[in-house]
């Protein structure tokens, strides 16, 4: 397991048990267990609540609930009443909490999509630019540049930019790779074409997040690739894909972009 997500998953699975030893529940085939998982796994996707919980756990073989003369729904609802809130917090604390690009980049949001697609054209220049625009709004953002290592190429150095940041509250560590219009071969951007940027971003600095940025569309599996390395590392939700929609109208949000 990936160490950076151990202390959450700690925090999480102290606070089930003190619940289970508050309520005088025998903590029948480890479902402690079972349950930090199945919440980890929830309040990381921003999507815990009594009706996910009840549904997860109904694909859980255990003995806990006949030992403890309980019902699923029982459980799920004094959890919910009793400690969901404290259980929210602490992943809400940690760098393990779902991230949006709004969270990033809070301005993308004024900008509507009929211009940002009235716009397209103007991120299809040169990569440099699209790079140079980004890490000068994340550092508008608080964004400390982490100083690269002896060990890495001029090459590596280029194309992946590190940074520290404060969101919401936490302190994350990003990555930034881009994927340039005229840098992309084919009609979209396949995980071939970013695979060395994001394993290596991932490598050389641990990040919570790498954002991804790309002047073309995605392929199709693309996002999908990007899932499974996460999942390869036990980073939830690790690469943050920004499409050029999106692209556009950060850089529209930010004045980066001369629109007459």
């Amino acid at each position: 397991m990936n160490p950076l997500r151990n202390e959450t998953r700690a925090r999480i699975q102290s606070q089930i048990l003190n619940f289970l030893n508050e309520n005088n529940w025998q903590d029948a085939d480890n479902f402690s267990l079972d349950v930090t998982d199945i919440l980890y796994r929830l309040l990381t996707d921003a999507k815990s609540n009594t009706g996910s919980l009840l549904r997860e756990l109904r694909e859980v073989k255990t003995s806990f609930f006949v030992a403890n003369n309980l019902s699923k729904k029982e459980f799920t609802s004094l959890l919910n009443s009793e400690i969901g809130q404290r259980l929210k917090a602490i992943v809400a604390r940690s760098p393990d909490a779902h991230l949006r690009l709004s969270d990033i980049f809070p301005k993308m949001d004024s900008i509507q999509d009929e211009k940002a697609r009235s716009s397209l054209r103007m991120i299809e220049g040169d990569e440099k630019f699209l790079r140079g625009s980004l890490v000068g709004i994340l550092r508008e953002q608080g964004a400390g540049p982490i100083p690269s290592r002896d060990r890495d190429t001029a090459q590596e150095v280029a194309d992946i930019e590190l940074f520290q940041i404060k969101i919401g509250g936490r302190s994350l560590r990003l990555a930034v790779v881009i994927k340039g219009f005229k840098s992309i071969s084919g009609k979209t951007l396949k995980w071939k074409d970013v695979i060395h940027q994001v394993t290596r971003a991932y490598q050389r600095g641990k990040p919570h997040h790498i954002i991804l940025a790309s002047a073309k569309e995605p392929a199709d599996g693309l996002i999908t690739s990007l899932e499974e390395y996460a999942s390869s590392v036990d980073v939830p939700h690790l690469v943050l894909f920004i499409p050029p929609l999106d692209l556009t109208k950060i850089l529209l949000a930010y004045n980066c972009l001369n629109v007459d």
